[in-house]
C-alpha cells in the first residue's frame, strides 16, 4: 500500500474531500504528499464548509485548475 492510499483511505477523510480529490488527479498527488498536519488542515477546511462546490474549488485550489484548459482530471 502506498502513502497515497494511506491518505486517500483513510477513514476520517471527509466523504466530501475524497469526491472531489477523486475528480482532479493533480491534487490527489499534492494532497497525499502533505505532511499529517497539513492533511488535517485540509480535512478541517472541508468540513467547516461541505458545500460540494466549495470543497471542489478547495481541491481545485491546491494546485489550480483552469476550465477550458484540458486535458482534465477524472
Amino acid at each position: 500500500m502506498t502513502n497515497m492510499d494511506n491518505s486517500y483511505n483513510d477513514p476520517h477523510l471527509p466523504q466530501s474531500l475524497r469526491d472531489a480529490l477523486s475528480r482532479n488527479g493533480k491534487a490527489l498527488e499534492f494532497y497525499t504528499a502533505l505532511t499529517p498536519a497539513e492533511q488535517k488542515r485540509i480535512c478541517r477546511e472541508a468540513r467547516r464548509n461541505p458545500r460540494p462546490e466549495a470543497v471542489s474549488a478547495l481541491v481545485n485550489g491546491l494546485v489550480g485548475w483552469e476550465e477550458g484548459h484540458p486535458p482534465y482530471q477524472c
